[in-house]
């Protein structure tokens, strides 16, 4: 692959990348809608780097499992889709190293969007309590699903389709 290639791989895993944060987050607040939050009292901003959507303390005993788990579910059913519906079949029609790239990206992206919709339902408090920290526990979560979404995709992918294709 030349240089014009890494760099559109580049340009689409930040854009891919974007949108996957906006899919999340529009994810917490729809969430917040269905349980009966007032759309002026959601708030949106930042926690340290990360993007996060805040809903009022008197909600805080109300259920929210939906609101917890919703937003890297549903980012990562959105790229899972991409994944299949688009770079499977194109790679399957015509393999070539950047279908597989691109492929490669996105079920990395999906299955760490996955895992932090997980983190995020099942330890939510730890979520909150370790965010940011370096040596969060909660972290090996996501190591586990960026090396399961890699063994997964290049068995999708075999990389024999592509032998002698540039």
């Amino acid at each position: 692959m030349n240089r014009r290639s890494w760099l559109l791989l580049l340009l689409f895993f930040i854009v891919i990348s974007i949108v996957a944060i906006v899919v999340h987050e529009a994810a917490h607040v729809i969430a917040a809608l269905i349980l009966g939050v007032p759309f002026n009292e959601i708030e949106i901003g930042f926690y340290g780097i990360s993007p996060s959507v805040n809903i009022p303390e008197r909600f805080i005993n109300s259920n929210l499992t939906l609101y917890h788990w919703g937003g890297g579910i549903t980012a990562s059913i959105l790229l899972l889709s991409t994944y299949f519906l688009l770079w499977f079949r194109r790679y399957r029609r015509t393999p070539s190293p950047m279908n597989s790239m691109l492929g490669l990206i996105t079920i990395v992206l999906a299955c760490f969007q996955l895992s932090q919709g997980y983190i995020e339902g099942r330890f939510h408090h730890a979520y909150i309590t370790l965010a940011g920290s370096i040596d969060n526990p909660l972290n090996l979560i996501y190591l586990f699903a960026g090396i399961a979404s890699i063994f997964i995709h290049f068995t999708l992918f075999p990389m024999s389709k592509i032998k002698g294709k540039g």
